[in-house]
């Protein structure tokens, strides 16, 4: 559980389905088009696993469709930098961007979530777009707090 960079090609559209989802203020279940989660690792790592561990996949072999595709076929800098939150498999909470300075401004003039309702400044999140990975939250003697601030914190 955490927020993570993937490099995706800056034309990169996540896919997205319809779901049934529980409206917790309202208790009605209704269907929105979202993003559909992806697992971040590739699905040949995942077959690779299963085939090696079969019982830890409950006899369910990976599905392709459940993980990002490759993009080994694409120039490293022809892939941009998006941020995802992987509390889920993976879903994206910011548009590519080419360089790890603009996506940290678009996620802390949008106050991008960085932990529930937490968010982060520029230099905090900065520091997870060119580090490429930060946990969903840290407690500590410092208290409860997400994982981009307390990342800032051990410098």
């Amino acid at each position: 559980m955490s927020r993570a960079i993937r490099r995706v090609p800056m034309d990169w559209q996540h896919p997205m389905e319809w779901r049934d989802l529980w409206d917790s203020r309202t208790g009605i279940v209704r269907a929105k088009y979202v993003f559909k989660p992806l697992y971040a690792r590739s699905y040949a790592d995942a077959l690779a696993d299963f085939a090696a561990n079969p019982d830890n996949w409950d006899g369910h072999e990976p599905q392709r469709e459940n993980y990002m595709p490759s993009f080994s076929s694409v120039l490293p800098e022809s892939l941009g930098y998006c941020m995802y939150e992987e509390t889920s498999e993976g879903t994206p909470i910011s548009p590519v961007f080419e360089t790890p300075e603009e996506l940290a401004r678009w996620l802390a003039d949008h106050n991008a979530s960085a932990m529930g309702g937490a968010t982060a400044t520029y230099e905090q999140w900065l520091r997870v777009c060119r580090g490429g990975w930060a946990p969903s939250g840290v407690a500590d003697a410092r208290g409860v707090r997400s994982g981009v601030e307390a990342l800032s914190d051990e410098r």
